[in-house]
């Protein structure tokens, strides 16, 4: 389906222009001390990458597109994993509910999405991007609101419209959820960034322009997008940590990237300011004994009837921040960073004898649950790993590498499945799994991919100072093309191009420094990059 221009963000060209903010250059490794072996040699990573792709083919639907939502231990197809699912159900309006469909998860197909152009990048496999290409057709063909616009939420295997929760008790189908708006983009802009496909280009272009429109609020005194809105997208409500944090890793960071546009660096930059503005604030209050409040009025009031919080959303709010602070060295987002780390890993929110961090609280009484999840654990990765790039002193550099080496390991060690591949959801303090849960409405395989490929990317260029390979697929165009390359958030002074291969053979036109790659009219193929940090001048 054609898509029309709209979003600013996408407005230009993929990778074209500068970036806006200077960043930090090579990180010293004199601290980089690491006892994981997926730390000590990042690559080992990937293999993991590439079985978690593999063990999501099994749930390719080739009868009617897209990805099976549910699957078993062997990732197969199934059902929900849900007592009520098949049961009949008489809603209060006398209407009956059976719930006798395969769910599908648009969110989860960008996902899937995600890990397959993710797979591809990192082996140079085309047969990965044809699966990301069937999740996001899927997506497009049926995923989309053509009424008022934005995305779905459920749709049943054939794409039709379904709910997720009986008597549509809860379901985003009914009204538009920040979450199930931002998290289609994510799969959408990995797929950008390892083509530079136009169709996909157009698609990101009308996510990120509903966003704008119809959830963005633009009053200095409380800007940032709103939590919800009714299905015609009347009545916007609420501000928080999904609006704030996820609009980040989901869409703000990657449209900066690949735009370089100053419009999409000040949107992210403006969520980085909703995080220390409003929610590191929140930790100061007298009734906040742990964590930070997560969900706010409009006005960024905090809301005290929802006192649940999540250790990994304190992780990801400082690896959000760390990662603005390579975009825009501002010492509040590196301060803000630190703070947050600090509250997990000196107040219960962290197992410092296990490794890795725990999972909900209840921020009113510093109650802090004692299992452990696999996004949970990735945040801890991530803020650890890019913290460590940005802190202040050895001692905030060591104590948060050490938060990643060991959850990294913890991660690798008990909740990867390692006789039918995939991952568990959650396990006790000890690694012990106590749900062996794969795949659902939420996830299909995006933050553990995520996890292995900047794992990779982090470790091999910050800790271990060596070069990484990436792929991308550009096909031949019938004029010339420069396309910049900006897999990661730092400056073009800290990485270069070192070399390129097309279709395995040595191709020359590229420039290092800023990493752009030239195609005359007529060149294509599959272009393997190697990256390196810049030598210190």
């Amino acid at each position: 389906m054609e898509r029309k221009p709209r979003s600013v963000f996408l407005a230009c060209a993929v990778c074209a222009g500068t970036l806006c903010a200077p960043g930090v250059g090579k990180v010293a490794a004199d601290d980089a001390q690491v006892e994981s072996a997926y730390l000590k040699d990042p690559s080992r990573n990937l293999a993991r990458l590439t079985q978690l792709a593999d063990f999501f083919v099994r749930a390719k639907d080739t009868v009617n597109g897209g990805f099976y939502s549910f699957v078993d231990r062997t990732g197969a197809p199934t059902y929900p994993f849900y007592d009520w699912w098949h049961q009949q159900h008489t809603c209060s309006d006398g209407r009956i509910d059976d719930m006798s469909y395969h769910l599908k998860s648009v969110a989860a197909h960008s996902r899937v999405a995600y890990l397959y152009a993710r797979a591809f990048m990192v082996t140079g496999r085309k047969d990965y991007l044809a699966h990301a290409r069937h999740a996001l057709d899927f997506m497009y063909e049926h995923g989309w609101d053509e009424t008022h616009e934005g995305w779905w939420f459920t749709t049943n295997e054939h794409g039709e419209v379904a709910g997720w929760i009986p008597c549509d008790w809860w379901d985003p189908n009914n009204w538009k959820w920040t979450y199930a708006q931002m998290y289609p983009l994510v799969g959408i802009g990995a797929y950008v960034e390892a083509t530079g496909s136009k169709l996909d280009k157009a698609w990101l272009r009308d996510g990120l322009a509903v966003l704008d429109d119809q959830l963005w609020d633009d009053d200095p005194a409380q800007r940032g997008y709103f939590t919800d809105a009714n299905l015609d997208w009347s009545n916007p409500r609420g501000k928080g940590f999904t609006p704030s944090v996820d609009a980040i890793t989901t869409h703000a960071l990657a449209a900066h990237l690949l735009t370089e546009d100053p419009a999409a660096t000040e949107r992210l930059l403006a969520l980085a300011d909703n995080v220390v503005d409003h929610l590191i604030p929140s930790m100061d209050e007298p009734d906040v004994l742990f964590g930070f409040g997560e969900q706010f009025d409009a006005s960024w009031v905090l809301d005290r009837s929802v006192k649940v919080g999540n250790v990994g959303h304190v992780l990801k709010a400082a690896w959000v921040l760390a990662r603005a602070y390579l975009v825009a060295p501002d010492p509040r987002y590196r301060d803000g960073a630190k703070r947050l780390i600090d509250e997990v890993r000196d107040h219960g929110g962290y197992d410092a004898v296990n490794g890795a961090p725990y999972r909900d609280y209840d921020w009113s009484t510093g109650r802090i649950d004692q299992t452990k999840g696999y996004w949970e654990i990735e945040q801890a990765v991530m803020a650890g790993l890019v913290h460590h790039m940005v802190a202040s002193t050895p001692a905030d550099r060591q104590a948060s590498l050490q938060m990643a080496d060991e959850s990294l390991q913890f991660f690798h060690d008990h909740f990867w499945d390692t006789e039918y591949g995939g991952h568990y959801y959650v396990t006790d303090a000890q690694g012990n799994v106590t749900d062996a849960t794969k795949s659902d409405t939420y996830e299909q395989g995006y933050h553990v991919a995520e996890l292995l490929y900047l794992s990779y990317l982090y470790g091999s260029l910050f800790l271990k100072e060596s070069p990484v390979q990436l792929h991308y697929q550009f096909d031949a165009s019938s004029v010339g093309r420069s396309v910049r390359l900006n897999p990661m958030e730092i400056t073009s002074r800290s990485l270069r191009i070192l070399s390129v291969r097309r279709d395995g053979r040595p191709y020359h036109a590229f420039d290092r420094a800023s990493r752009t790659l030239y195609l005359p009219a007529g060149v294509g193929g599959t272009f393997r990059v190697t990256f390196r940090l810049a030598t210190p001048e």
